[in-house]
């Protein structure tokens, strides 16, 4: 409980979701368009190559979804109402 009060939770979370939105947010850029560009320099993969674009934005997302269920639960406890994951704004 103490980990997510003072809405550190909702902020992490609203944090990696504008990382994916086309603002540089918390990191400084837009990780998705990371991925597109790929690294030509390090030869590891290159722009637009799908396969890494799909995996690494999944798990960007994974983690996005778990910090979205983390704030809910956290918030249903604190206030002790089943209902509130229907309040809870990322």
């Amino acid at each position: 409980m103490d980990e997510c009060d003072n809405a550190k939770c909702n902020d992490a979370v609203r944090n990696l979701i504008s990382s994916i939105s086309g603002n540089p947010g918390l990191f400084g850029c837009d990780l998705m368009q990371i991925l597109y560009d790929g690294d030509p320099t390090g030869g590891e993969y290159y722009l637009g190559w799908r396969d890494i674009i799909a995996t690494k934005s999944a798990y960007i997302l994974q983690l996005i979804t778990t910090g979205i269920n983390l704030a809910s639960a956290h918030h249903t406890m604190q206030l002790g109402k089943q209902e509130t994951w229907r309040d809870v704004q990322a």
